[in-house]
C-alpha cells in the first residue's frame, strides 16, 4: 500500500471509529484497530476501490515461519547471510538501494535476480523440512484473527478468541460491511493443514483437504525486490468470499 492511500486509509479507520464510538487503537495489519465499550475487537480495512477487499491479512517479520517454530530450520535472515548479502554488497559498490533505484539500473535488475533466485532457493529448503502441525495451526489462527504480529501472538489460541472478534471492510464509497470472525471460520477444517509448494514460485500456501486457506509471499516491500526491508506478505484465500 502506498503512502497517499495509507494516509487516505487512516483517515476513513479513524472517521469510522468516531462514528460508531469505537477507540481506536493500533494502525497495522493484522493488529486490531479499535474496540468498543463491551470489549468487542475490530479490524478495519479500507479500500480505494468499489469492490471491498479483505484479502491482505498481514505484513509480517520475514522470520516469522522460524520464530513462531512453523519450520525447526534456518530463517530466511540467516539463510541470506551465506550468499545473498556478500553478493548484494558487492554488486551495490557502498551505493544506497535509493541511489541504486534512481540511477543503476543494471545494478538493480542484477540484485533483483538475485533476490528472486534467493527466494526460490529458501522455498525449495522449507520443502525438505518438515512443518510442526499444531503450531501451524496457531500461526494460522493468529493470521485470522488479527494477531500475528509479535506483541499480540496468542501461543494458546482458541475458537473462543474469534467470538468477540469482527471485521469492518469499508469501500470507496464508504459502504461497510461487517463480517463476525467466529461465524466466518468457526467451521473450517484447522486440524489437517499443509503447506503446498508450486516449482519456481516466491510464495507458498497453507491448505486443508478441501482448500487452500492462506497465502505467504516472500517479498521486499521497500525500494525494490531485493532492495530494503524483507519481509512476510499473508493473503487470505480467494476461497473467502465477501
Amino acid at each position: 500500500m502506498g503512502s497517499y492511500q495509507r494516509d487516505w486509509s487512516d483517515k476513513i479507520e479513524v472517521s469510522l471509529c468516531e462514528e460508531r464510538g469505537l477507540d481506536k487503537t493500533k494502525n497495522n495489519f493484522s493488529i486490531a484497530d479499535a474496540t468498543s465499550k463491551n470489549g468487542d475487537i475490530y479490524e478495519i480495512k479500507a479500500t480505494s476501490n468499489e469492490n471491498y477487499s479483505m484479502n491482505t491479512l498481514a505484513n509480517i517479520g520475514q522470520s516469522s515461519l522460524t520464530d513462531y517454530g512453523v519450520f525447526d530450520c534456518i530463517s530466511w535472515r540467516n539463510f541470506r547471510r551465506s550468499d545473498f548479502d556478500r553478493i548484494k554488497s558487492k554488486l551495490s559498490l557502498e551505493h544506497s538501494m535509493k541511489e541504486i533505484k534512481d540511477t543503476f539500473p543494471l545494478i538493480k535488475e542484477s540484485i533483483e535476480s538475485l533476490a528472486l533466485e534467493d527466494k526460490k532457493q529458501y522455498i525449495n529448503l522449507l520443502s525438505h523440512n518438515e512443518i510442526d502441525k499444531e503450531k501451524l495451526k496457531v500461526f494460522v489462527m493468529n493470521c485470522l484473527l488479527g494477531t500475528c504480529k509479535k506483541k499480540s501472538y496468542k501461543k494458546d489460541i482458541t475458537m473462543e478468541d474469534f467470538k468477540k472478534s469482527y471485521l469492518i471492510l469499508v469501500n470507496n464509497k464508504m459502504e461497510t460491511k461487517d463480517i463476525n470472525k467466529f461465524e466466518m471460520f468457526n467451521e473450517l477444517d484447522l486440524d489437517n493443514l499443509f503447506i503446498k509448494y508450486s516449482d519456481g514460485a516466491t510464495s507458498i500456501k497453507v491448505s486443508n483437504n478441501e482448500h487452500d486457506i492462506l497465502s505467504i509471499s516472500f517479498h521486499w516491500k521497500n525500494k525494490f525486490q531485493g532492495g530494503e526491508t524483507p519481509c512476510l506478505n499473508v493473503f487470505l484465500s480467494s476461497y473467502f468470499k465477501v
